[in-house]
């Protein structure tokens, strides 16, 4: 079972305080043939919507992930989370792998993708 693909998207709205957008189940009607040629569960989706996300929320920073929180299919076992991170500095992807049951899955990989993101930020800090 596909786990629910949210893009999460952060636009400074004053001083070190973000205002946070959660949208769920961004449309991906225009990554359609990116899904066929790759699976829903991909770098290359992932890439997609966080690209997709930054672009809607006119953010600066966004992530999303694609994922198996449970049951794998035939290129990915349970646990298993694609994550995307688009920036000024551009998008990047990753795969995570964990192995709890659902609910610790998704909490696993929620945990990976703000991770994730935090050390895209700082990246671009330094720059």
């Amino acid at each position: 079972m596909l786990s629910p693909n949210y893009g999460f998207c952060s636009e400074s709205a004053a001083p070190a305080i973000g205002a946070v957008f959660i949208s769920q189940r961004i449309p991906l009607s225009s990554a359609v043939s990116i899904i066929e040629d790759n699976g829903v569960v991909s770098e290359a989706v992932a890439a997609a919507m966080a690209d997709g996300v930054k672009k809607l929320c006119s953010s600066t920073y966004s992530v999303a992930t694609t994922g198996l929180a449970e049951g794998g299919d035939d290129r990915y076992p349970e646990g298993t989370v694609c994550i995307g991170v688009s920036s000024p500095s551009g998008t990047f992807t990753r795969i995570f792998h964990t192995n709890s049951d659902r609910k610790g899955n998704i909490r696993r990989f929620a945990n990976a993708a703000l991770n994730f993101l935090e050390e895209i930020i700082v990246a671009d800090l330094k720059d």
